[in-house]
């Protein structure tokens, strides 16, 4: 069931707070990596489009305001 999750998230729009540049995590702790500028601790919006060494994968569909 784990395995399956982030898959089916695929093509989702999921709220991300940002951990690092390129990684923050979904409301229910997935990693997710994404391209984009986002600071750390911020909330961004995202597409997840598919998955890689157990992250999912994804772009940023909003920036985040200043």
């Amino acid at each position: 069931l784990h395995d399956a999750l982030p898959i089916s998230m695929r093509g989702q729009r999921h709220t991300l707070l940002v951990e690092k540049p390129g990684l923050g995590r979904t409301e229910c702790f997935f990693p997710v990596e994404f391209s984009g500028n986002a600071a750390p601790g911020s909330f961004v919006s995202v597409h997840v489009s598919g998955t890689r060494d157990g992250h999912l994968t994804g772009e940023i569909l909003d920036e985040p305001a200043a």
